[in-house]
């Protein structure tokens, strides 16, 4: 995530800089552009990363399960347990039970 105060800052830089650019271009009879940088580029595109998603997390067990199932063991259960560390999340245990063999 982007601090917006550290942002406003590099902002500031920027225009100073492109206006200094632009001028030494209209001084040429060249037409004004805006520089394009990385960091404006990514506040555009689009929302911040979600970090942790626990829908996401459940689908990955329901997903795990199916495949177990598919492998033979018909009777797995998959589980998990979740973290929350302030602004971390940590996935504590990541578990597969099986009570029997596979039957292939």
């Amino acid at each position: 995530m982007v601090n917006p105060k550290k942002e406003a800052i590099r902002e500031k830089k920027r225009q100073k800089k492109e206006e200094k650019m632009n001028r030494r271009r209209l001084a040429k009879g060249k037409e004004p552009r805006r520089k394009i940088a990385i960091s404006r580029w990514i506040l555009s595109i689009g929302e911040e990363p979600v970090v942790y998603n626990a829908v996401a997390t459940k689908k990955s067990a329901s997903q795990i399960t199916k495949l177990l199932k598919n492998k033979g063991y018909f009777h797995a259960n998959t589980t998990s347990s979740v973290k929350f560390l302030s602004l971390r999340v940590k996935l504590q245990k990541w578990s597969t039970i099986s009570k029997q063999e596979s039957h292939f």
